[in-house]
C-alpha cells in the first residue's frame, strides 16, 4: 500500500476523486492526478503530475549523515546528486552536507520509506539530524515531456536541457519566481523532472506552468 501524504491537499489532488490507496499515476496516458499542459501538433505533449499525497522523507542537520551511513546507507559523495538504494526501494537526494531526501522508487510500494521514517522516530537520543517535514511544507509535481526544458527556461535561470543536465541531478533554483528544487528523474520515461517547493503556492505554481506552456 502506498504511503500517502493525506494531510495536504493541492489543486489536482482537490480536482480529481480519490483514488484507491496504492494505485500509482500511470505512465501512459492521463492518469487521474495529472494535466496536460500543451501539446503540440505530432503528440508531443508536456504533462504536469501531481505527486503530493505520495510520502517522502526529510531529514537535516548535525548528526543527519552519521546516522544513515550507521543504518547500511551509501550517500551520495556530492550534493545536488540524486543516488539510488535498491536494497530498500528507495532514491536520495543530497541537497546539502547534512540534507537530505528520501522518495519511493516505486509510489505504489514505499513502505521502505515508512520503515525508514520510523526507525529515524525511533531512535531515541541519539544526534541523528531532525525530520526537515517535507510531507507537510513541500509540493511535489512532476513535469515532463519532449520539451519541458523549453518551457522551464521561460521561467527558471537554469539550462536544463538533457545534453546539459544528466538523469539524477538536482538544481535548487526558481521556478515560477518561486524557490524551487528540481529533480531530473524522467519518472515516466520522458525527460523530465520532479519539482519540490512551497505547498501553499502549488495553485500558482501549477497556473504559471500552464499558462508559460500555451502562452
Amino acid at each position: 500500500m502506498a504511503l500517502l501524504a493525506t494531510s495536504r491537499r493541492t489543486p489536482l489532488g482537490d480536482a480529481y476523486a480519490e483514488i484507491s490507496d496504492g494505485e500509482p499515476p500511470s505512465s501512459h496516458g492521463v492518469s487521474h492526478n495529472t494535466m496536460i499542459l500543451f501539446e503540440r501538433k505530432g503528440g508531443r505533449p508536456i504533462e504536469l503530475m501531481d505527486l503530493t499525497r505520495y510520502g517522502r522523507f526529510g531529514v537535516k542537520g548535525r548528526g543527519a549523515s552519521d546516522w544513515l551511513r550507521s543504518k547500511g546507507i551509501a550517500l551520495p559523495e556530492r550534493i545536488n546528486t540524486l543516488a539510488p538504494i535498491a536494497a530498500r526501494g528507495l532514491d536520495i537526494v543530497r541537497l546539502g552536507a547534512e540534507d537530505y531526501l528520501f522518495l519511493p522508487q516505486s509510489l505504489e510500494q514505499s513502505s521502505s520509506l515508512g520503515a525508514l521514517r520510523a526507525d529515524w522516530e525511533a531512535g531515541g537520543p541519539a544526534r541523528k539530524g531532525f525530520n526537515a517535514w517535507r510531507e507537510e511544507v513541500w509540493a511535489w509535481f512532476h513535469v515532463g515531456g519532449a520539451d519541458v526544458a523549453e518551457l522551464l527556461a521561460k521561467t527558471c535561470p537554469v539550462d536544463l536541457n538533457a545534453d546539459r543536465l544528466p538523469v539524477r541531478s538536482v538544481v535548487q533554483s526558481r521556478v515560477a519566481q518561486m524557490d524551487c528544487i528540481l529533480v531530473r528523474t524522467d519518472r515516466t520515461g520522458r525527460h523530465g523532472f520532479d519539482l519540490f517547493f512551497d505547498v501553499a503556492s502549488a495553485s500558482f505554481m501549477m497556473r504559471s506552468l500552464r499558462e508559460l506552456a500555451i502562452g
